[in-house]
């Protein structure tokens, strides 16, 4: 970084960060304000004039938009790069979880940004075909937050929330939505497998059948936010990731209703979980199917997977896997863009 740089990020602010894209936005504003002059805005702010005042005043280098990108999206960057057309302002969009329609991306190219930074090859590929400028941006995690811990303080942790200390455990963080393919959920459970924990945000639509289905089958299901969210990782003995990919589509995962790096699976690796999950996203293209790591198609075969882990009681060390999807190291990577599209 030659000097500060003073960055608009566009994002949702709001409430508590219980979800991946809040959780974008948190902590990139949170690791970008060290060395830089962040100006934030929630983009229904851009309806009033104080909006367009503030951000005249700011004057930024940056405008970052950290959501979808929707259609939305496009537009208000687009038209924030005319507002400040004649003075060096970049525009990048953010992609986690795109949501683009058929109808919609024809007018991608009429509405195209300096850059917009992807999270799968899908999207890359997708948002590539209408000629934008596009860069694969991955991470994070918080590796402070998410640690392992040893077998007594699992135990402690168990204690503390009234879980059996000598049972298997398997955890799924989430939204109770229909979308998330839960339903393996209460196989598991109900074939006495494991036993299941299932901890959803509040931050998205809620569906109340889904939370109703998976009590009924015997799952502990938690509906709020959790400041020590880590001591969930840190007791389970497993995390499964169970949404499924669009494969037929040509779109990115428009209905899925995840990002495409998911944020909880980066998140149990970091306290050293095995992993069990469905082949989504950018997921496996950057892990490997193997010891620590697991990908499934059928619901069979993670069954036998969470059998066979049982038995074994392997010690797994998924830790240094994503170490280099902190949100220090993505940070750092996102200095580094900004300061070569204003620079270079």
């Amino acid at each position: 970084m030659i000097h500060p740089l003073r960055i608009c990020l566009i994002g949702d602010f709001s409430g508590h960060p219980d979800e991946g894209m809040k959780n974008i936005s948190y902590h990139l504003n949170k690791h970008l304000s060290i060395k830089n002059k962040v100006l934030t805005f929630n983009p229904t702010d851009s309806l009033s004039p104080v909006f367009w005042n503030n951000i005249r005043k700011f004057n930024p280098q940056i405008i970052h938009y950290l959501h979808g990108p929707s259609i939305k999206s496009f537009i208000l960057v687009k038209v924030l790069r005319l507002f400040f057309r004649s003075n060096k302002t970049r525009t990048l969009l953010l992609a986690p979880r795109p949501e683009i329609t058929h109808f919609s991306k024809h007018f991608i190219p009429f509405l195209r940004p300096d850059l917009i930074l992807t999270q799968s090859h899908k999207s890359d590929k997708f948002f590539s075909s209408f000629n934008c400028n596009t860069r694969m941006l991955l991470g994070g995690v918080d590796v402070n937050k998410f640690i392992p811990v040893s077998p007594q303080v699992k135990k402690e942790l168990r204690s503390k929330y009234g879980f059996n200390k000598n049972t298997f455990i398997v955890l799924h963080v989430g939204h109770f939505r229909t979308r998330r393919n839960v339903d393996i959920l209460c196989r598991i459970q109900k074939e006495a497998i494991a036993d299941v924990v299932m901890i959803g945000g509040t931050s998205l639509n809620f569906h109340k059948e889904v939370y109703d289905q998976l009590k009924e089958c015997g799952c502990k299901t938690i509906h709020k936010f959790l400041p020590n969210i880590e001591e969930f990782f840190q007791l389970a003995d497993c995390y499964i990731f169970t949404v499924k990919d669009t494969k037929a589509s040509t779109l990115p995962s428009l209905i899925t209703g995840s990002i495409e790096l998911p944020l909880t699976v980066l998140q149990a690796m970091a306290c050293n979980l095995p992993i069990i999950s469905t082949k989504f996203g950018v997921l496996p293209h950057i892990f490997s199917d193997g010891i620590g790591f697991s990908f499934y198609e059928k619901e069979e075969d993670a069954l036998n997977l969470i059998k066979s882990m049982k038995i074994s009681k392997k010690y797994y060390y998924n830790r240094e896997f994503v170490m280099k999807y902190s949100w220090e190291n993505m940070t750092q990577s996102l200095e580094n863009i900004y300061s070569n599209l204003l620079y270079s």
